[in-house]
């Protein structure tokens, strides 16, 4: 690795040349010295004792002129080097604030907004400059956050609740400027987060929890309960103690139910953002998740009919996650359908438009009860249920459809449901098919 260059040192007088110099003016002396001695006592004429003087100084004169120009001309190449002009471009407060990602204002020492950026202007609004900060937003905690930064010349920081269309939560930062702490600002720079979508998975994970917790809860009190009584007074029943005893295994197999979607569920989540690789055959899923589900078709007088297998469709995946996605789908049209009803799931691989990749799309149509327009939104949210005494009921845990669409998403499938009521409902699955 290469040192970096060290800065020029100043210019220092080497001590050999100062001697040097010296020795010439001491010697010069003695020899002007000399030659006014022989010329006092006679040894030589005056005239010649001049002419000798007048040389030696002419020659100490040159010598002591061209020292000093060498010197000059040294200093000047290495003492003192060329300084380079350098340029520095200075932003503008109106390029600072545009050069911002997130919203941002800046307000004066009458609070009013001086420039802005384009993210402000698409959470505000349009024509924000030389607008008074009340007339844009009148959130209180705002407006007085931006009064005390401007009057104490410290940073504030309030939490914005912006009830529009949709409602979001925002957290500001009012930063004085050309202010000391203590002291009046004369500007103040208005950053804004939006916090909407950290707030709402802190809510996700708290009613996940809370749901969880009240999913669990219930069976753990009956299960508790059936114990207390058969360890006190029916001890001895028999009648009762069969009873209590079947109440509690289906109990049991709830929790176990719900536990095991729960790990699923977290399984799926953990591999989001990790792309499947094998190649699954669709048409040999469904034949094994049909013959699952007969004896409980059986049960009800259900009718389901597979797809055609003319030819093997192919995509990408993993087997054991489309399986759980479509036994999940069709044992929803089975356990919610009309008693003596019919399942019919299809298959179709349309053409792909030019330079598009081909999918196909796997249709489950039942003929039951339908449902509502108002839930088919919520349909994939964790432990949303229609009819939720129906759900438990049938053994139901309110995750199957959420680990479809986690399960859909890795898999960039897309899922679709449609739905009347009294009509029966349509449930449609696209995959991005193989070559």
């Amino acid at each position: 690795m290469m040192a970096p260059d060290d800065p020029p040192e100043p210019f220092i007088p080497d001590i050999r040349d100062f001697y040097r110099r010296q020795s010439v003016l001491v010697l010069l002396t003695l020899f002007l010295a000399s030659t006014l001695g022989l010329s006092f006592f006679g040894y030589i004429d005056p005239l010649t004792s001049l002419f000798v003087a007048t040389v030696a100084s002419l020659i100490a004169l040159m010598l002591a002129s061209l020292r000093s120009t060498q010197e000059s001309e040294t200093s000047t190449d290495l003492s003192f080097p060329a300084r380079k002009t350098v340029r520095v471009n200075i932003m503008s407060s109106a390029q600072l604030v545009a050069a911002m990602p997130d919203p941002a204002l800046l307000l004066d020492s009458s609070v009013t907004i001086q420039h802005h950026n384009t993210a402000a202007e698409s959470l505000f609004g349009k024509s924000l400059d030389g607008r008074a900060l009340e007339h844009v937003s009148r959130d209180p905690e705002l407006i007085t956050a931006v009064e005390d930064a401007l009057t104490h010349g410290e940073r504030r920081i309030a939490r914005i609740a912006w009830r529009g269309d949709v409602e979001r939560h925002l957290m500001a930062t009012i930063a004085p400027l050309g202010a000391k702490s203590g002291r009046a600002a004369d500007q103040v720079l208005i950053t804004i987060r939006d916090l909407s979508e950290q707030h709402r998975v802190l809510e996700m994970r708290s009613d996940f929890i809370a749901n969880a917790s009240h999913e669990l809860r219930t069976p753990l009190a009956s299960v508790r309960g059936f114990i207390e009584t058969l360890q006190g007074p029916a001890r001895y029943d028999e009648t009762a103690r069969e009873r209590f005893l079947g109440i509690m295994a289906a109990q049991a197999e709830r929790m176990t139910r719900l536990i095991d979607d729960l790990l699923l569920l977290s399984r799926v989540e953990e591999k989001a953002y990790l792309a499947p690789t094998g190649k699954v055959d669709l048409d040999d899923v469904l034949a094994d998740v049909v013959r699952t589900l007969l004896p409980i078709a059986d049960e009800r007088k259900i009718s389901i009919t597979p797809p055609r297998a003319n030819r093997s469709t192919l995509v990408v995946g993993e087997r054991d996650e489309l399986f759980q996605v479509f036994q999940n789908l069709i044992e929803n049209a089975v356990k919610y359908g009309r008693d003596g009803g019919s399942v019919t799931v299809t298959r179709t691989q349309p053409a792909p438009p030019p330079g598009q990749p081909s999918r196909v799309t796997i249709t489950i149509t039942d003929d039951g009860p339908g449902i509502a327009p108002e839930h088919l939104p919520r349909l994939t949210e964790r432990f949303y249920r229609v009819n939720a005494d129906q759900s438990r009921k049938i053994g139901g845990t309110g995750l199957g459809l959420a680990i479809v669409k986690h399960v859909l998403n890795r898999h960039k499938g897309e899922l679709q449901i449609e739905s009347q009521v009294g009509f029966g409902t349509t449930v449609r699955v696209t995959l991005p098919a193989t070559i």
